[in-house]
């Protein structure tokens, strides 16, 4: 977003294929590192039998080399391995070779990959991230020599164990009442929903400080939002509304602008309507719903045919429609069918501006063209 920030990145790496999976976060906490082991996991494609893991105190609560006492995990690491059904084993302290494996990748996702890119969100950074990580599973490793997706495939995919069906939660999701309007209020800015969930309870959890998780009533996971550094913003996508969006405008000026601009026959029918009824901007929104029906191209063979054959009212255009449907019109016979062009008596010459207008006119909003 233009600011420089300070983000973290959490990698795992499978030990014998050393095929790795990262995520960014904006936070380091405790329920950001148990959010990413368990997407992480999920990145690998399932779990592994044990973890060796590093000492932050979300983790590991005491691990003292000087003396014989077992080492103290944090509870709340004791019951995610539990939930994923993996043993935790901590690094001996200052012991830095013993995880050389997981500290080397670091560098270069620096070098490679964060120097000298910018991003346009934490979503970007993430998405990004991971295909670069992917990318580089496909080269050889200098230490095995071999490539880590396909070791990984042949020898090590099958002896992960299976994914936990739901996620470990430090906390419990929070509830909030979406609006009529289908926005959800968190920290002080409102997000759009999808329309089926307007008035209705929906629950949200915030991980990794900017990731905005939905859930429905019944606690199924619906989408995922980022989190907007502002306040008082209202963050709206108009992909939420296209099920209640009018499928014809009702604004007449509009109507006018979007009729002539779908059909190059539409012009010459709100004149030519124009002349039979008091509004024939009526007429041309009801046509432009039968989209849900028709293509637009269909529609316009058969504007262009109600004009010649005087059926330029819905009833009237709905009738032409049911003889197509009912196989006593075609689209051929439609297409072929000319308005008339009206022309005064009288003499005009090859340059007569007047007459050269009308062709012009003719030609690009009835169709056709004009032999004079």
């Amino acid at each position: 977003d233009g600011v420089i920030t300070t983000v973290y990145c959490f990698s795992m790496i499978l030990s014998a294929s050393r095929k790795k999976a990262v995520c960014f976060s904006l936070k380091a906490d405790a329920a950001a590192i148990y959010e990413a082991i368990q997407e992480l996991f999920e990145d690998l494609g399932g779990v592994t039998q044990e973890l060796l893991i590093d000492n932050p105190t979300a983790l590991v609560i005491e691990n003292n080399p000087r003396n014989e006492t077992e080492i103290r995990y944090n509870p709340h690491a004791l019951l995610i391995a539990r939930h994923l059904g993996t043993e935790l084993n901590a690094c001996p302290c200052y012991w830095p070779r013993k995880k050389g494996k997981i500290e080397r990748p670091f560098n270069y996702i620096e070098e490679q990959f964060i120097k000298g890119n910018h991003f346009a969100s934490m979503e970007d950074l993430n998405r990004r991230g991971k295909d670069f990580v992917e990318s580089w599973c496909n080269e050889t490793h200098t230490t095995t020599k071999r490539i880590p997706n396909i070791h990984y495939l042949q020898e090590e995919r099958d002896l992960l164990l299976p994914l936990p069906d739901r996620r470990y939660r430090l906390k419990e999701l929070e509830s909030r009442i979406i609006s009529p309007d289908c926005y959800i209020s968190i920290g002080g800015n409102k997000y759009s929903v999808p329309d089926i969930f307007a008035a209705k309870t929906m629950y949200f959890r915030i991980i990794y400080g900017f990731r905005i998780e939905l859930y429905d009533r019944k606690k199924n996971y619906v989408m995922k939002l980022e989190a907007s550094r502002n306040k008082h913003e209202i963050l709206t996508d108009p992909e939420h509304y296209k099920n209640v969006a009018p499928k014809a405008p009702t604004s007449i000026p509009q109507i006018r602008r979007e009729f002539t601009a779908r059909y190059s026959n539409g012009l010459a029918y709100l004149e030519a309507a124009g002349k039979k009824f008091d509004q024939p901007t009526h007429y041309a929104r009801k046509i432009m719903l039968l989209e849900e029906l028709y293509d637009t191209d269909t529609l316009n063979r058969f504007i262009g045919y109600a004009i010649q054959h005087d059926s330029m009212d819905i009833l009237s255009f709905k009738e032409l429609l049911k003889a197509y449907n009912a196989g006593r019109l075609s689209l051929t016979e439609v297409s072929e069918q000319r308005p008339e062009v009206l022309c005064k008596t009288g003499e005009y010459r090859d340059d007569d501006p007047e007459l050269l207008r009308d062709l012009d006119y003719y030609e690009q909003n009835v169709g056709g063209t004009v032999n004079a």
